[in-house]
């Protein structure tokens, strides 16, 4: 494979600070319940296209619940669906079969992606299976393991001189010029058809749990980097409960938490400078322009979580026997910031996470290939 080193146009702004602390927002639950993404029909789509795809586990974590003071802890496992290390795989694979399906794919359609690395991996996986080929952009600090796992799927390998949002926008450029089709899991003016395909892809995670756990959860803790999971599992929550929905609380990496600082200052921001993280997979500076007007009208709080309870949540996790990368182990590093850190008290309060709760988290990416 063809590894590229591209120099980025784009501007660089101030290096960016860790965005610390939390959100609240009770406004949400004040007015009339909020409408999700998608409608019924678009849900029952994706359960007919998975309908022959064994569901991934929901583990009950018993020991795991009581260190942590809360009823039960569930974890929806994502790291090996359909043969990879996380739940990427779900959308795009959805997304491009629905554009096959319409005709919009030919046997010489050429697909481009940018990817911190696991959406990146599932469009080459899926190219490659479709007998397609595909441009795969990455930012400068991609881990030599995601370059390595990529280019062994067979796609051609970018390395872009940036950040994941300048990967975003080389992927975008070099897509327009080309006349290959853009793949991308985050969205902005006139590009959201595709996004949103992935994203309902994504929900059909959450519909499997629906059918796994006993009873609904209490609070569910998501991660998002760009924020495409948060919008799919907080509409179909909207869109399956209403105003009885669960306390939902968006978690993100504190150097790259684009979605808190939106929701701090009410509208999306871009971060600029470097977005490093032990959380790579959630290492965006810049919210999806279609996922952002849902994330804010259904999550009840935003969250920013620092790297060393990433790595303290995997190690609980091991210990439990389930591996886990340390993005997909940012909910369980949210929930543990949440119930110990002296500081998240009031949101603590806010969500009612104590002895009678019932915590849903997504386990969204397995150990890193490599």
């Amino acid at each position: 494979m063809v590894l590229n080193n591209i120099t980025s146009n784009a501007a660089t702004g101030p290096e960016t600070r860790p965005m610390t602390g939390y959100v609240l927002r009770p406004a949400v639950r004040a007015g009339p319940a909020p409408a999700g993404m998608f409608t019924a029909a678009e849900y029952k789509e994706v359960e007919q296209y998975y309908r022959e795809q064994p569901p991934t586990p929901l583990h009950s974590l018993p020991e795991l619940a009581r260190r942590l003071g809360i009823a039960e802890l569930l974890l929806k496992d994502e790291s090996s669906r359909a043969g990879l290390n996380a739940f990427k795989i779900l959308g795009v694979d959805f997304a491009l079969s629905r554009l096959r399906r319409d005709g919009r794919l030919s046997q010489g359609t050429v697909l481009a992606c940018a990817t911190d690395g696991n959406h990146g991996r599932a469009v080459a996986r899926t190219a490659a299976r479709m007998g397609l080929a595909s441009h795969v952009y990455l930012p400068s600090q991609a881990s030599r393991a995601r370059i390595q796992a990529i280019a062994g799927e067979g796609a051609e390998v970018h390395i872009t001189d940036g950040n994941y949002d300048d990967a975003v926008r080389q992927a975008a450029r070099d897509a327009g010029q080309n006349g290959w089709l853009a793949v991308s899991d985050t969205s902005w003016p006139g590009y959201e058809e595709v996004p949103r395909m992935i994203m309902c892809g994504y929900t059909q995670l959450i519909m499997e749990a629906s059918r796994q756990w006993t009873a609904p959860p209490d609070a569910v803790l998501v991660q998002a980097g760009v924020g495409g999971l948060a919008c799919a599992v907080g509409s179909w929550f909207a869109q399956q409960y209403g105003q009885w929905r669960p306390y939902l609380i968006c978690c993100q990496a504190e150097r790259s938490a684009c979605i808190v600082a939106a929701a701090r200052g009410g509208a999306p921001v871009a971060l600029q400078g470097s977005l490093e993280t032990l959380m790579d997979c959630l290492s965006a500076g810049e919210v999806s322009h279609s996922a952002w007007p849902f994330i804010h009208a259904v999550y009840d709080a935003y969250m920013a979580v620092a790297d060393d309870r990433a790595v303290e949540a995997a190690g609980l996790l091991r210990q439990a026997g389930i591996g886990a990368g340390f993005s997909g182990a940012c909910g369980l590093a949210s929930l543990l910031a949440l119930v110990k850190e002296e500081p998240l008290e009031p949101l603590r309060l806010a969500s009612g996470v104590g002895e009678a709760t019932r915590v849903l988290l997504i386990l969204t990416e397995g150990p890193v290939p490599g």
